[in-house]
């Protein structure tokens, strides 16, 4: 799984100058942005709480000549 971190700080970064910005207006398309903004910093902190994926399948144990000897599932 990625790291996203670096994109995360960049949506914070980008969600506080719009917090800023509606400070001095109060403009819709202003309230939107920053919605849309927080929307995908919520995205992106649920992917990162994701756990990672496990390994499926059969794992193979080799023995001392290199041949498999069991599957265990």
């Amino acid at each position: 799984m990625s790291d996203y971190t670096e994109l995360l700080e960049l949506f914070k970064d980008r969600r506080r100058a719009f917090v800023e910005q509606l400070e001095h207006d109060d403009e819709f398309t202003t309230a939107s942005r920053l919605a849309d903004v927080q929307l995908c910093i919520t995205a992106i902190e649920a992917v990162m709480a994701e756990p990672p994926e496990e390994k499926t399948g059969p794992r193979v144990e080799f023995g001392p000549d290199g041949w498999p000897v069991t599957l265990t599932p």
